[in-house]
């Protein structure tokens, strides 16, 4: 299984490649390892949700979408006239987890239940 590093985080973000905009200005790299692990084995994620080129809600899917070469899928949503927009070489890569273990447990076990996957298979090894 491909594994992600900061590295090819930081190289997608610098590469000018990127369609839609951010929206915010920090990523949590600790989210992003596990959803692109999780889209690897077959875990399925709601669409991109973007209004005006801008991505509303979906960045970090929208990323390991990219890192993977999966298609993007969108939906079309409605946006603040006060969204703040930012290049994507100026979103900050946060190697802190925005999740407590306890929730990062329970999607675990809810995904392992719903796809036929080991639990082990969401961990590193």
């Amino acid at each position: 299984m491909e594994e992600i590093t900061i590295q090819d985080v930081q190289e997608l973000l610098d590469s000018n490649i990127l369609d839609f905009r951010a929206c915010q200005s920090k990523i949590c790299f600790p989210h992003l390892k596990r959803m692109h692990r999780k889209m690897q084995l077959g875990v399925w994620f709601n669409n991109i949700q973007v209004a005006d080129n801008n991505i509303v809600e979906g960045h970090h899917r929208y990323i390991c979408r990219n890192l993977l070469n999966y298609k993007i899928s969108i939906s079309d949503w409605s946006i603040s006239r006060s969204t703040v927009n930012y290049d994507w070489s100026d979103v900050e890569i946060d190697n802190n987890d925005w999740y407590c273990p306890i929730e990062v447990k329970e999607r675990n076990e809810n995904d392992s239940k719903d796809y036929g996957i080991y639990i082990e298979d969401f961990y590193d090894v």
